[in-house]
């Protein structure tokens, strides 16, 4: 099995994020096996770094190996990575330092759902036996979605992958869209749009506005409101305090 690529796109395959000797199994077999025709990996922990990195792919480090200053990208260089992901969590201060002071090229998660909290432990399953009064009455998210409400009422979305193994994500989307010069003025050009969660054609309106974007960043705040959100709009994450 080979994948097909555009002239101009890279594949890269992202590992989950987390991974038990099972999963390193079923990946050797993938990865040492067969040309897939990958450009590269990300990687999501230590351990996938030291086991693929002698394959010669290119190397990204994810947002979980939560790299939130300039000597932990440093670190991970040293082990391989060529671009490193910042931690959602990195106050705005601490990620304009580090995206300065970094050797390598930080990579910022600008928009979308990414996963906040990941666990093995399948909630789903605790809803089989629910009676039917007790399903879920979401107020923003289908009710086929299980969501964690906070102390402020806040829906967080929860979501089962082929595992069994549940992905809480933000009650709003992140958006940077607004702010994308000022990152790539201080030294960010990798951008990246965590869609897991959409439709075909959301994921294909979001490529297209950040594509523009881009390309004449002076059109950043026009753009912003060409966006569709949930009714709560959207949010700046970590970056709301300094």
């Amino acid at each position: 099995m080979k994948f097909k690529q555009a002239r101009t796109t890279k594949i890269y395959l992202a590992f989950p994020r987390m991974m038990f000797e099972e999963d390193f199994s079923k990946y050797n077999q993938l990865l040492l096996e067969n040309d897939l025709g990958l450009d590269g990996l990300i990687v999501t922990n230590i351990g996938a770094i030291h086991k693929y990195k002698s394959l010669g792919l290119e190397l990204i480090g994810d947002y979980s190996l939560n790299i939130y200053n300039h000597t932990a990208a440093s670190f991970y260089e040293k082990q391989g990575l060529s671009i490193a992901t910042l931690s959602l969590e990195t106050p705005l201060l601490d990620a304009k330092e580090t995206i300065i002071k970094s050797k390598i090229p930080i990579e910022i998660v600008v928009h979308g759902s990414p996963s906040v909290m990941y666990m093995d432990y399948d909630l789903y399953e605790n809803t089989k036996i629910l009676e039917p009064s007790k399903r879920e009455d979401n107020s923003l998210i289908p009710n086929n979605v299980l969501v964690l409400v906070d102390e402020k009422a806040h829906e967080h979305p929860i979501y089962r992958d082929s595992y069994g193994r549940n992905h809480m994500t933000l009650y709003k989307e992140l958006c940077y869209l607004p702010f994308l010069k000022e990152l790539n003025d201080i030294g960010v050009n990798h951008f990246r749009i965590e869609a897991s969660h959409y439709d075909t054609i959301k994921l294909r309106k979001m490529l297209r506005i950040y594509k523009e974007a881009i390309n004449d960043l002076s059109k950043c705040e026009g753009l912003f409101h060409s966006l569709d959100s949930i009714n709560l709009g959207f949010t700046l994450g970590a970056f709301q305090f300094i």
